[in-house]
């Protein structure tokens, strides 16, 4: 008989971190969930012990990622194992959940069930609320436990830092939109989001950034999403090469502590406020909301440790590992938003798009940060297109091998040394497949261009 409480929990070896959160999220919340490796005794045979625990579960999470789902193996036998238990039940005697721990496709198996999404700031509530629904259906009492455990079981596991302890205005908070589209660009989800806002407030200019919570990610590419970028570059230049993409591998497993960034490239009126006065640009680009452009990195430095001492409060430029983690928001495709980019969501070389999307007019200079109206599920916009951006690192051909080997690598700042620094997220006039998340590139700390700014990073004191 299944105890009204009890939650079996399916997963793949490789989310064992995220998903032990998940686990004690639960118990928090008054719930029993079972986890193999927290009720299988050494010696025991897993395969009689698995099936009972099914049997006496009355909910089935079935936690997928992109590697769950793409790996063959017990996973995908408990998911079977699940459904047959499922069939065999009267009707909603069992509730499975498939839970996404990342933008990941949903199996064709579980395509008719409703899933969570772990991976957005509401998702463990979702599941609260779902698992509640289901209790109350079958006239059973929630369980008396507490309804708020924090860190979320995505982003904020147990080895995240100290949250940043000194937000200007404690209370205000920013509503935005966030969206994922299909293959085509189609607009397929819309959702209304908020988060906390901390606002660095200079008499007048604000400077409003979002807390990101620290966690771990996949930074890079696999090789089949390389090969799928170079094939696109083709498509826009002959001289393409393959070796452009290939430093995006290989993917390997990166930690990151919690940080606030800008929900914006610097604009201009900040750059001023700070500054002094705007650095040489064309007058198409000029606007107090646009993002400040023609700065170099040694230049997006000195306006850090200005904006540093004026205020009070350390701000520095991203490491590319923050920059990346922060552009994804817990998302694995090529953009923030989905497989492609469209002119609705960001503003790049719209004529040179990305795989089935349509070429289109572009606009051919930055627009004010923020026109589109979207925002990632952390809250940031203009991740993708309107300025390349500057990051701390030292650019490395051969750096993410090293980390790969490494295993997961806390708080990566890049090589010890180098000649170029790293940039991303592509500009005004760059082509969609230089947008993507991964994308990277690198300058001179000298240099100097039209599409080219930066993102503050503030570190809690």
């Amino acid at each position: 008989m299944a105890t009204d409480y009890q939650i079996f929990i399916s997963y793949a070896h490789e989310d064992t971190a995220r998903v032990k959160v998940i686990y004690e999220r639960l118990q928090s919340a008054g719930y029993q969930p079972w986890l193999d490796r927290e009720h299988i005794i050494p010696g025991q045979r897993w395969e009689p012990v698995i099936k009972e625990a099914l049997k006496r579960s009355a909910f089935v999470l079935v936690c997928l990622s992109e590697t769950s789902i793409n790996k063959r193996g017990f996973l995908q036998k408990e998911i079977k194992q699940a459904l047959e238990h499922a069939d065999e039940k009267l009707e909603d005697d069992v509730f499975l959940i498939p839970a996404r721990l990342d933008d990941c496709a949903v199996p064709e198996s579980l395509g008719e069930i409703q899933w969570v999404d772990l991976f957005l700031d509401h998702g463990f509530d979702d599941l609260l609320r779902g698992l509640e629904f289901q209790l109350q259906r079958l006239q059973r009492r929630p369980p008396p436990g507490v309804r708020t455990p924090a860190p979320d079981p995505v982003k904020s596991p147990s080895y995240i830092s100290a949250p940043l302890s000194s937000p200007v205005n404690p209370g205000e908070r920013v509503k935005f939109t966030t969206v994922r589209l299909d293959e085509s660009g189609k607009i397929v989800e819309r959702r209304e989001q908020e988060r906390p806002l901390i606002v660095e407030d200079l008499g007048g200019v604000r400077i409003e950034l979002v807390e990101i919570p620290g966690g771990e990610f996949w930074m890079g590419s696999p090789g089949a999403d390389t090969k799928i970028a170079y094939t696109e570059a083709l498509r826009w230049y002959k001289s393409a090469k393959e070796s452009w993409y290939q430093v995006e591998t290989p993917r390997h497993r990166v930690r990151v502590s919690s940080f606030a960034m800008g929900r914006y490239p610097v604009t201009q009126e900040e750059w001023l406020e700070v500054m002094g006065d705007l650095p040489e640009m064309e007058h198409s680009l000029r606007g107090d909301r646009r993002p400040v452009v023609n700065v170099s990195w040694e230049e997006a430095g000195q306006f850090c440790r200005e904006l540093t001492r004026r205020s009070g409060n350390e701000y520095r430029l991203p490491t590319e590992a923050e920059w990346e983690y922060a552009a994804r928001a817990g998302t694995t495709t090529a953009y923030w938003c989905g497989p492609v980019l469209v002119p609705e969501v960001a503003n790049y070389s719209w004529s040179h798009p990305f795989g089935a999307v349509s070429p289109a007019s572009q606009l051919g200079r930055t627009w004010e940060v923020g026109s589109s109206g979207y925002a990632n599920p952390f809250g940031l916009a203009d991740v993708h297109g309107n300025v390349w951006e500057w990051c701390s690192d030292w650019y490395g051909e051969k750096y993410y091998a090293e980390c790969h080997a490494k295993g997961v690598v806390d708080h990566p700042t890049g090589p010890g040394r180098g000649s170029s620094r790293v940039i991303r997220g592509g500009g005004w006039d760059d082509v969609a497949v230089h947008c993507r998340s991964a994308y990277r590139y690198r300058f001179d700390p000298s240099f100097r261009i039209d599409n080219l700014g930066f993102r503050l990073v503030r570190i809690g004191r």
